[in-house]
């Protein structure tokens, strides 16, 4: 069963790198970071941007 849960492991990390590079093609990656470290840095997370 340990080959079922690396394969989900690898299938969703694609996923999320094929929406990370949409975005970057599109053009919004940037805005989108811009936002991401807008808003964490008006909570206790400021440091993780």
């Amino acid at each position: 069963m340990k080959n079922y849960a690396d394969l989900a492991r690898a299938g969703a990390i694609a996923k999320v790198q094929a929406a990370i590079d949409t975005l970057t093609v599109q053009g919004l990656r940037s805005d989108y970071e811009i936002f991401v470290r807008t808003k964490s840095a008006e909570g206790p997370m400021e440091e993780i941007a």
